[in-house]
């Protein structure tokens, strides 16, 4: 189970952003670590003040021991506010408005009634924070793996920062309301609180149902999350600027080096060829652990990285061969490589040699220096 034990530059600026904006969009590509601040996001936001507003050096809600969390007052939304809820849902294909908002289900069970009406996470948060000294915080993970627009529904415009209730509870002129239904399936009027948050997650290159359109994207201030090498560094103990990795490995370092260097030119021509929300974010690395102290422990360990590298590429430029071939680094000196090409029923066609499914550990150092230097 991650611990959080000091809030991130990216969560405390999220939650700042939260604060003043009510709704935030956390864009980036895959392994960038969206669904991580997302976690996060909802850990601190979770964390109710102590009494007077202020966060106490010890009990259940307070920050751990020696924490160093700057200015909490000025980050974290409604830091006077004691009763704190955190409510979750991933988007998919299957998801629906009475899923997230509100709806009609069947009755489960003997003896039920044929028909419930249902509240879903939106609703819930949204009652709960119309309550006195409450606020609420609505995450969504994956927001556009689903009808989004058909799942927020008339939410589109009501969740707009300046269509909620004053700070006070009072209805505005421009106080817009949604409907939803009683449990005797009567409707009301249901405005939303200036307390209440909801900030969703996306990878821009996945549109699994529809992508988002500009009107609906506009309701969220954007915060996009991008390949970050320094984060890499410092997880894998690298230094800020390391040299040129050398022809042999001398040390796990060199291996890191080398990896970290064909990531990059990996990410360049994927940014080249299909866009830069195609590449693939520092996480890579970070999903199989700490780096190994020995240089064939760190190759072995760089070759399930380069693995996972090298199966997005092939993703990301599937039906282009040369594409692949050219990020690849395909018949340089070194490289295991190579790009084959013959006639089949009198037109071209292109094969890559050499992409075994996990490269040897005799050949990956070499792949990535070859990778690196195209």
């Amino acid at each position: 189970m991650t611990q959080f034990t000091v809030p991130s530059a990216d969560a405390i600026e999220v939650l700042r952003i939260l604060r003043e904006q009510n709704n935030v969009l956390i864009y980036g590509p895959p392994s960038s670590g969206k669904s991580r601040l997302l976690a996060e996001v909802r850990h601190w936001f979770g964390r109710p003040p102590a009494a007077g507003a202020v966060f106490a050096p010890a009990g259940p809600h307070a920050f751990p021991a020696g924490a160093n969390v700057p200015d909490v007052q000025d980050w974290l939304p409604s830091p006077d506010r004691a009763q704190r809820r955190v409510s979750s849902i991933t988007f998919h294909q299957g998801t629906k408005y009475r899923d997230f908002v509100c709806g009609i289900a069947p009755g489960v069970g003997v003896g039920a009634p044929p028909f419930v009406t249902t509240h879903g996470p939106f609703v819930e948060a949204a009652e709960f924070a119309l309550q006195a000294n409450s606020t609420g915080l609505v995450t969504i993970d994956e927001i556009n793996r689903g009808p989004a627009v058909a799942i927020f529904g008339d939410l589109v415009t009501a969740i707009e920062h300046d269509k909620r209730l004053a700070a006070d509870g009072a209805v505005t002129h421009s106080s817009v309301a949604i409907r939803v239904l009683n449990p005797d399936g009567t409707q009301k009027d249901l405005y939303l609180s200036k307390y209440l948050y909801v900030v969703a997650a996306m990878n821009e290159a996945d549109t699994s149902v529809e992508p988002l359109d500009v009107a609906f994207k506009r309701r969220f201030y954007p915060y996009p999350l991008l390949p970050d090498e320094e984060k890499v560094r410092r997880f894998l103990g690298l230094p800020a600027a390391g040299a040129e990795p050398p022809a042999e490995p001398g040390t796990a370092h060199d291996v890191y080096e080398a990896a970290l260097r064909a990531w990059g030119k990996v990410n360049r021509f994927i940014a080249l060829a299909r866009g830069a929300e195609f590449q693939l974010g520092h996480g890579v690395f970070m999903g199989f652990g700490a780096g190994a102290p020995t240089v064939p422990e760190a190759l072995t360990h760089v070759s399930r990285i380069w693995h996972a590298i090298v199966q997005h590429a092939r993703e990301v430029f599937f039906g282009d061969v040369r594409g692949l071939a050219t990020v690849l680094a395909a018949g340089s000196a070194g490289s295991p490589y190579g790009l084959e090409e013959e006639l089949f029923a009198d037109a071209p066609v292109a094969r890559l040699t050499g992409a075994s499914s996990l490269l040897a550990t005799d050949k990956v150092y070499a792949a990535l220096r070859a990778v690196s230097n195209a």
